[in-house]
């Protein structure tokens, strides 16, 4: 048994093909991958009709450095320039990836959304395009959704067997996850939300997103955002980020429940602190029928609790269940399908939502109002709730129009973002 386990860690080092070394996919303008192979580092997309979007690449090495410093730097300059000097207020969409992903491309020819492959397609055709056509461009403005996909090497096993994808790469993928988001991830968010946004935060709105090991980078990636919950900083007007949003997480709920903890013992301290009023700041889904989170990261994280976690001394997780799948911690119901109901009337916590008519193969489209309750005298700035297979129907499928409605009408919950919406429309008309 242990020669076999040794022999499935070797075959890397042997070269065979199924294993994804760490390597760069997105170059810049001037680059031969990008002339040629269109791998470029940034993309811009013009809808025609003043919905536009455009992409940032930043990639990171598995030791936690980056690839080419410079796609920050293009990220950053991209994100000024979205404001227009000033005349238009951008939607900023930072993605974190998950395990079996990276920043390559795969065939999508004759697919559509929500059945693309690879994060980078659904990122790109499912995500922003989606939010894109909620949120208009200013005329003669770069486009006012700017999305950033921070990349590392979540692929590194392809499908070759079941017990070479599976158990090496967890445990691999585990650390690097976490290795990732305490260096460079981190770094990026502050050059992003601190050090570029934040010296002009009321000019734009900022969302978060991680899914699976995606989740766990930026878990770890976020603890820059804790100035504000810091005890002796000054309190800013408006928080690092208007959403924060873990899907389908592949990690211990460990540092959620110490967010949650902080920032309970901090808003009761500065009750003025702007993310204390935010209802929500994070908001944490799985899928009961996720099996990748359900099942294998519980009994993983159990059979190799030892394995380091960080790059500081052993950090024990004895707790294998992420924080939307641990029913103690919920805080909202699944989202419960009102049929041809309308709304209720909105109160604090609570959230309804319309996804639009969506073909399927065979069948007339559909249309559904959601209404997501919370429970029972719930006050919190994390928001958590566990949903079945008519939502989300497995460990990739978080790029449905049901998933991208509720995100939607949860930044609408904080008022900043219609406000941005409208300041937009009213510029472009003029």
């Amino acid at each position: 048994m242990k020669l076999c386990a040794i022999l499935l860690l070797a075959l890397p080092l042997a070269g065979v093909s199924f294993y994804v070394k760490d390597q760069q996919f997105r170059f810049p303008e001037s680059h031969e991958r990008c002339k040629v192979e269109k791998m470029c580092d940034f993309e811009e997309h013009r809808s025609g009709d003043g919905h536009d979007f455009s992409i940032n690449f930043v990639e990171v090495r598995g030791d936690g450095s980056y690839f080419d410093k410079g796609q920050l730097d293009r990220a950053l300059a991209q994100i000024q320039a979205a404001t227009h000097g000033g005349a238009q207020k951008p939607l900023v969409f930072i993605y974190v990836h998950g395990w079996h992903n990276n920043a390559g491309e795969l065939d999508n020819k004759g697919r559509e959304c929500p059945d693309l492959k690879g994060d980078v397609a659904k990122f790109r055709d499912c995500g922003l395009a989606e939010l894109a056509r909620q949120y208009p461009t200013v005329k003669g403005a770069p486009p006012a959704v700017v999305g950033i996909y921070l990349a590392w090497q979540g692929m590194d096993f392809t499908p070759a067997g079941l017990v070479t994808y599976i158990v090496p790469s967890y445990i691999l993928r585990r650390y690097g996850a976490t290795r990732v988001g305490m260096t460079m991830m981190r770094d990026a968010l502050d050059q992003i939300l601190l050090r570029t946004i934040g010296k002009n935060r009321d000019q734009h709105v900022v969302a978060l997103m991680g899914h699976s090991f995606g989740a766990r980078v930026l878990e770890n990636a976020a603890e820059v955002l804790d100035p504000l919950r810091v005890k002796g900083r000054a309190v800013a007007e408006r928080p690092p980020a208007d959403l924060i949003f873990y899907v389908n997480a592949a990690s211990s709920n460990t540092i959620s429940r110490r967010t949650i903890r902080d920032w309970n013992k901090s808003c009761r301290e500065t009750p003025n602190n702007p993310v204390c009023g935010q209802d929500p700041f994070y908001l944490g889904v799985s899928s009961r029928t996720d099996f990748a989170t359900g099942l294998v990261q519980p009994i993983a994280t159990l059979a190799f609790f030892w394995y380091p976690t960080s790059v500081k001394p052993l950090r024990f997780e004895l707790v294998p269940f992420s924080a939307a799948n641990s029913f103690w911690m919920h805080t909202h119901y699944d989202p419960k399908n009102l049929k041809e109901k309308p709304c209720p009337d909105p109160h604090t916590s609570s959230v309804c939502f319309f996804v639009p008519q969506v073909p399927k193969a065979g069948k007339p489209p559909y249309a559904d109002t959601f209404n997501v309750e919370p429970h029972r005298n719930v006050k919190t700035r994390f928001w958590l709730l566990n949903t079945g297979r008519r939502f989300i129907r497995n460990h990739g499928d978080v790029w449905n129009p049901k998933v991208f409605a509720m995100v939607h009408e949860v930044l609408r919950q904080n008022s900043s973002y219609d406000a941005a919406r409208r300041d937009n429309e009213k510029a472009g008309a003029r």
